[in-house]
């Protein structure tokens, strides 16, 4: 009966660790196991090659290997995280530099696994490549910059516009009360010209910010 039981027991072992294989062999993100007792990684899924360009091997035989190509202007905050909070629930990005020179942002989701005396003894993560969720978030940012912006020349080309519709209106209506040949008339004539000018300036700009003058013409 022992026997059978101890059979039975194996073979269901056997068959979760086959699931877990399955599950951790075939999604995308990195799924990994570290050790406080023995200080080592445990278990990383074949995603880290995929992300990391470096082999689970890499990892186990160097826990240490993948902050090898941390960025520069991130290698600081992540080691201050692993050597000042090493066992503390965490949810953090950081950017890395490839072995093909590709910088790739990292997303990492650590959880402590405790022990029966209630102490932390192991930490299980999850890493996932965001470096496209960031350049849409990048080019939505920038996006509303743009729009922004634009908003902004809209309205001070409208306010621009309505001073310089007097401008134009009283140069015309002066220069048809003088003759042509008049000092004053040339004067205003160059006043009428760099008001057009500007006019025109003021029409790019609406178009920049998708807010057209209305032109009623006969």
């Amino acid at each position: 009966l022992l026997y059978s039981e101890l059979k039975q027991t194996g073979e269901a072992l056997k068959e979760s660790e086959e699931r877990f294989r399955q599950v951790a062999e075939h999604v995308p993100e990195v799924f990994w196991l570290y050790d406080f007792e023995s200080e080592r990684v445990l278990y990383v899924n074949p995603a880290y090659q995929d992300i990391f360009l470096a082999t689970p091997q890499d990892l186990y035989e160097d826990r240490e290997s993948w902050t090898e190509i941390i960025h520069p202007d991130d290698i600081a905050r992540v080691r201050d995280i692993y050597e000042n909070h090493r066992k503390e629930e965490l949810n953090f990005e950081f950017r890395i530099v490839r072995p093909d020179d590709s910088t790739r942002w990292i997303a990492t989701h650590r959880i402590p696994v405790y022990n029966d005396a209630g102490e932390v003894y192991r930490l299980v993560g999850i890493s996932e490549d965001i470096t496209e969720r960031r350049l849409l978030e990048e080019q939505l940012i920038q996006s509303q910059k743009l729009e922004s912006v634009g908003r902004l020349a809209g309205g001070v080309a409208h306010d621009f516009n309505n001073l310089l519709t007097p401008i134009i209106g009283y140069s015309q209506m002066a220069m048809r009360a003088l003759p042509p040949e008049d000092n004053v008339h040339t004067q205003l004539q160059h006043i009428y010209q760099a008001a057009e000018r500007a006019s025109n300036l003021i029409r790019q700009l609406l178009t920049f910010s998708s807010r057209q003058i209305i032109e009623p013409k006969v």
